[in-house]
């Protein structure tokens, strides 16, 4: 063991070590399509597999795309980084990133994020934590998902409960302001 102290930070009367705070995974250039079935025709072009619930979705009037050319930055961030235990269940794990100030991301960032991640791994698993909270009929938060599966990108949609467990590597993309 060291006797090197490591740096603590308190949130919400509970201490995280350096681990808990996470880096700039990317930088996203967002705002430059006119609509969502402009920047989705890119993604047709690039074979990426969508399957209907997330075509539905991206129909939707309500998400609207960034006005305006703009970078933002991204951070990838697991349970296990903020030691929050898979049990503690999304709600916890939601409140921890905001504590840490990171946001959710804008509509776009997934579908921005699947033309632009041309080298994620195979079998990589990425939940984009949106600003438009997406229910489904049994009130579970969705989440777009990223994956690559046999050399082919997939764009798609899962959903968790308040309460509901996941592991704790599983990854989940916010923006860091």
């Amino acid at each position: 063991m060291s006797d090197v102290p490591t740096q603590r930070l308190v949130l919400g009367g509970v201490a995280i070590g350096r681990r808990a705070r996470p880096q700039i995974w990317m930088s996203l250039l967002l705002g430059m399509y006119a609509d969502m079935d402009a920047l989705c025709s890119i993604l047709r072009q690039q074979k990426c597999g969508i399957n209907d619930a997330t075509k539905e979705v991206l129909k939707s009037p309500a998400l609207t795309l960034t006005p305006e050319v703009s970078i933002i930055r991204l951070v990838r961030v697991s349970a296990r980084q903020l030691d929050i235990g898979n049990y503690d269940g999304y709600e916890k794990f939601h409140a921890r990133c905001l504590a840490l100030g990171l946001v959710p991301c804008p509509v776009e960032v997934p579908v921005q994020l699947r033309r632009q991640y041309e080298t994620q791994p195979e079998g990589e698993l990425l939940r984009v934590v949106t600003n438009n909270r997406i229910p489904d009929s049994q009130g579970w938060v969705r989440f777009f998902v990223l994956a690559q599966y046999i050399k082919k990108p997939y764009l798609g949609l899962c959903g968790t409960g308040p309460n509901t467990c996941f592991g704790l590597d599983d990854l989940f993309v916010w923006q860091k302001p």
